[in-house]
């Protein structure tokens, strides 16, 4: 027989079926078994203090409530089922009081209401009575539900009401409100509480000092110019950089033209060529573009001059105009592999990652020779996320090049990112041979160790990158991110404050000082530093998700909530945050938001048992007893017939549609469940 108001599901997931009737006598016998053991056990005082209600046993029952309320003084559930032996027994004053208390706890029980409503009738308090039937038939909806022996189990294991907030979301100006002295998750709670979903940031450091390189032309062994961490930080030039000078400009630089040239403008090109080569060797890179400039005015086609304007021009971040020339150089001489080259390298700067793919192709097919040309291809294709493409580009780099530093350290970046971890750390050990001692690839070791759960590896590696420069920020937090894996979240918050203190506007840094802060219950703390973090990033998922954990923490859900909406904003959708978010709503009361949010998860992840329970309990909660009936049967199934929650929950429904020999065996299975879970434990 097809429990009542069940929809079928796949065939993968069939529903079991139920007998019809069970001993009411077995289902106080289970109960009472599993109180010898456990003689607070909140669900089993509950199912038995239910199961001696519907036995007439009034006096027995209240016994079992008073019981489980000195356990646990805001039971709701413990309230209502007092509050019906006592009406049974006459004794009205007190049923009253009961309900009253069930409705002061939860503002939205329907059947407390009701029940209410008629003891007031029952006292000649018709117009309280009035007013309690009407708010129970709003509070209905106009559900049709089976007032009578129903027993609304809604809130049983609540420790907090629940309370209806502002409509969700919030969007106008968000302020970072807290709730204090709310640190605490209830013990016990209806809900799945997500799981804690913190999750740390480490900075590519691939990005940092491999940057690509470019040629300047010079004499027949071309200079390249490698850039590091400080030359990232070059602006503009304040002043304005244009390929015309001004007349008085060309004025004091015409006078300095050698007198024994001053007939030959090819030699005078030549001379500003040189002038200006000698300034980019100062890294005055604004007189070298004045003087290559001035070369072209006496020779527009000085390939050279234009050529190392574009490289200047690439220095000061201009890369426009750096690929103007470059354009320029290579329309006066297409067979040139390097301007395509340094061509390939503007362009990928300036994040046209597919112009500078085609570049370096072509600089490729110009010159097969050049171990450079395929390690930019390479890198260039890394940041577009072909990384099986990168590493074949890389692979040809160092076949050219058995040395080649940057190819090794990128192709194990890649391979770390493929998970293949023994590749990855063989590469960086082949890099940390070919440039000794270098603090990026020790530190990128020790993060490989690192997400290997190689902890004590990790930690020497760290160390070994810090011994060599002190002032390395990436190792203190990396370091930090071990420390704080294994507990130790003193030393932790010391070397993300270290790294903070090197650089104090890296957003990283400071996000996992905060994780670091929530680890210790630090929460206010941790929600400075990630407030500071989003100032720094605004458009960050993982902040936001992380901040929404501290949040929930706190009990801030409305805030918490906002959070994890900004999240989906910057994110993917996913069935983690939608979750999270469904949580949140759920707590605030708004249930039918919640549900639309687990729905999403569900639709994405069609066997995840946290968003089927949760909404199933959201259901419940708004009297759609039927659609949580078969989310609980299908949390069930895929738990493998073993979920107890899943059960109690399931037979609490059936409990308020009248089926009570269903829910009874639900009730009975899910202590069933639970003694064996004790046993074992």
């Amino acid at each position: 027989m097809q429990a009542p108001g069940l929809t079928k599901l796949p065939s993968q997931q069939k529903v079991p079926k139920y007998r019809p009737s069970i001993n009411i006598d077995n289902l106080i016998a289970i109960c009472t078994g599993k109180l010898k053991n456990c003689p607070n056990h909140k669900k089993a005082l509950y199912i038995r203090a239910s199961a001696y209600i519907k036995k007439g046993e009034y006096q027995t029952a209240i016994q079992d409530c008073n019981k489980l309320l000195e356990t646990d003084g805001e039971n709701v559930g413990g309230y209502y089922l007092r509050g019906c032996a006592n009406e049974k027994l006459g004794q009205i004053d007190l049923a009253i009081e009961d309900f009253s208390k069930v409705l002061s706890l939860d503002e939205n029980h329907v059947n407390a209401a009701f029940a209410r409503a008629s003891c007031l009738n029952l006292k000649g308090d018709f117009a309280g009575a009035i007013e309690d039937y009407t708010r129970a038939l709003e509070k209905d909806n106009a559900k049709s539900l089976n007032l009578s022996n129903s027993i609304n189990k809604r809130s049983l294991l609540r420790n907090s009401s629940m309370k209806k907030d502002e409509p969700y979301p919030k969007t106008d100006a968000f302020q970072f409100t807290t709730k204090k002295n709310k640190y605490q998750q209830p013990e016990e709670d209806d809900l799945m509480n997500p799981q804690n979903d913190e999750e740390y940031l480490q900075n590519d450091q691939s990005q940092i000092q491999n940057q690509p390189q470019q040629t300047s032309f010079m004499s027949q062994n071309p200079l390249y110019t490698s850039i590091d961490a400080n030359e990232l930080n070059i602006q503009r030039p304040s002043q304005i950089i244009d390929k015309e000078i001004s007349q008085p400009m060309q004025q004091q630089l015409i006078s300095m033209i050698p007198e024994n040239i001053k007939n030959d403008n090819k030699k005078i090109s030549d001379w500003f060529h040189s002038q200006g080569f000698e300034a980019r060797k100062k890294e005055d890179f604004i007189k070298a573009i004045e003087f290559y400039t001035m070369a072209l005015m006496f020779n527009p086609n000085h390939f050279k001059s234009i050529f190392n304007r574009g490289f200047a021009f690439d220095k000061l971040r201009m890369y426009n105009d750096a690929i103007s020339d470059y354009t320029k150089a290579i329309e006066l001489d297409s067979k040139n592999a390097y301007a395509y080259y340094n061509r390939g390298i503007s362009y990928d700067k300036k994040g046209d990652y597919n112009l500078a793919i085609k570049d370096f192709a072509k600089s490729i097919e110009l010159d097969p020779s050049k171990a450079d040309f395929y390690h930019n291809k390479g890198f260039a294709m890394k940041k577009k996320n072909l990384i099986k493409e990168a590493i074949l580009e890389f692979n040809e780099c160092i076949r050219l090049d058995k040395n080649h530093f940057k190819a090794y350290y990128n192709r194990a970046n890649c391979y770390e990112k493929l998970g293949d971890f023994d590749k990855a750390q063989q590469d960086y050990l082949i890099a940390n041979n070919v440039v000794p001692n270098n603090p990026n690839t020790l530190t990128h070791i020790g993060i490989l160790m690192d997400r290997q759960q190689k902890l004590e590896e990790a930690l020497k590696y760290f160390n070994s990158s810090l011994k060599i420069d002190q002032n390395y920020a990436p190792a203190y937090n990396g370091r930090g991110l071990v420390f704080d894996k294994i507990g130790e979240f003193e030393k932790a918050c010391q070397d993300f404050n270290k790294a903070i203190e090197i650089e104090p506007q890296n957003p990283v840094y400071i996000h996992n000082r905060g994780c670091c802060k929530r680890s210790m219950n630090k929460f206010e703390e941790a929600l400075e530093d990630f407030k500071k973090a989003l100032s720094l990033d605004s458009k960050n998922p993982i902040i936001y998700s992380n901040m929404g954990l501290v949040l929930r923490k706190m009990e801030d859900f409305e805030t918490a909530a906002y959070c994890y909406s900004q999240e989906l904003i910057y994110s993917q959708e996913n069935t983690r945050t939608l979750n999270n978010r469904g949580y949140c709503l759920a707590k605030l009361g708004q249930f039918d938001e919640a549900i639309a949010d687990y729905t999403k998860a569900i639709k994405l992840d069609p066997v995840n048992i946290h968003a089927i329970y949760n909404r199933g309990i959201c259901n419940e909660r708004i009297g759609e007893f039927r659609k949580a009936i078969e989310d609980f049967s299908q949390v069930i199934h895929l738990q493998n017939d073993q979920g107890a929650n899943a059960y109690f929950n399931r037979g609490c429904c059936y409990d308020n549609i009248g089926e009570m020999d269903l829910a009874i065996a639900d009730y009975s299975k899910a202590l069933e469940i639970d003694n064996k879970t004790s046993k074992v434990s």
